[in-house]
């Protein structure tokens, strides 16, 4: 007995059907894969600015377009490059892709907010100034 081509039809039809459900829920992964790294890297800077203005005195840590970037007296000494619709730094009610924050000697910097964006994933982080505590604020506009 073989196939009919109406039942080989259908099995290509259903073959199709569960293909693009398949890619539609692995394009949303990617997007939160992309978010994380991103809210990662800017945390790990963060980190890095707080020892390095520990040891060799103030720095800052801003956005330049898609690059995270340490900077201590002008010359970059870290950077690393995000790919995201948007990531915006929050200081107080400043909110703008060219902010910094600046860290003293003591490894200290005013309190604030990043958001991460990529597609309709997004994620918000607040960092503790004194202590460089980070807490995630919310998850697609919800707290985690």
């Amino acid at each position: 007995m073989a196939f009919t081509l109406i039942e080989t039809l259908i099995v290509v039809l259903l073959l199709g059907i569960i293909s693009v459900t398949a890619l539609v829920s692995l394009s949303g992964v990617s997007d939160q894969a992309r978010v994380s790294a991103a809210a990662r890297n800017l945390l790990d800077l963060d980190a890095l600015a707080r020892v390095d203005a520990q040891r060799f005195g103030s720095c800052s840590i801003g956005l330049e377009g898609p690059d995270i970037r340490v900077r201590r007296g002008g010359n970059t000494i870290s950077s690393r490059r995000v790919a995201v619709d948007a990531i915006t730094l929050r200081r107080g009610t400043e909110d703008a892709e060219g902010a910094e924050v600046l860290i003293d000697r003591l490894g200290r910097s005013p309190d604030y907010r990043f958001t991460v964006r990529v597609g309709a994933i997004q994620e918000t982080w607040s960092i503790a100034g004194l202590t460089g505590w980070a807490e995630q604020a919310t998850v697609d506009g919800t707290r985690p």
